[in-house]
């Protein structure tokens, strides 16, 4: 049996240690459970050379919502959005739900109470899946007189 360097036994298991207190030590932000989504998002393509952008509202309510979005082509063409959000859950810090006839997902990750990085997907037959990066912002209730 060949023996083993102590040295690297020890860097191999510290690492181990720390990437699993990396993981075990993060939390959640406050935001990032089903019932501290509800309210009004905006959304906007992150990348204004993508070849779709999409831009408008997702409000959402218990374990569905609505959306008011367009989507926008590199040629100009516009489509509108306004779709009820199905399937939509929280955990561990991801928020993933659908929303269109066509299957539209989307599937972030909760980067504070009031932001979401998150990928729209939408299906493309026979094409590959076309996937465009978004951020959500909640839309906080003005307090101006």
């Amino acid at each position: 049996m060949a023996s083993r360097d102590p040295a690297i036994v020890g860097a191999v298991a510290l690492l181990a240690f720390c990437l699993a207190t990396r993981t075990v030590g993060q939390q959640r932000p406050a935001g990032c459970t089903l019932d501290a989504l509800a309210g009004r998002w905006t959304v906007a393509t992150r990348d204004s050379a993508q070849p779709l952008l999409l831009t408008g509202t997702i409000e959402f309510a218990g374990a569905g919502g609505q959306t008011h979005l367009v989507m926008t082509t590199s040629e100009g063409t516009q489509e509108d959005l306004d779709y009820p959000v199905d399937s939509l859950e929280v955990r561990r810090g991801i928020v993933r739900f659908r929303f269109a006839p066509l299957g539209l997902r989307v599937v972030g990750e909760c980067r504070t109470a009031d932001s979401i990085a998150a990928r729209f997907t939408m299906p493309n037959p026979p094409f590959r899946d076309i996937r465009e990066r978004i951020t959500m912002l909640r839309v906080r209730a003005s307090t101006a007189p």
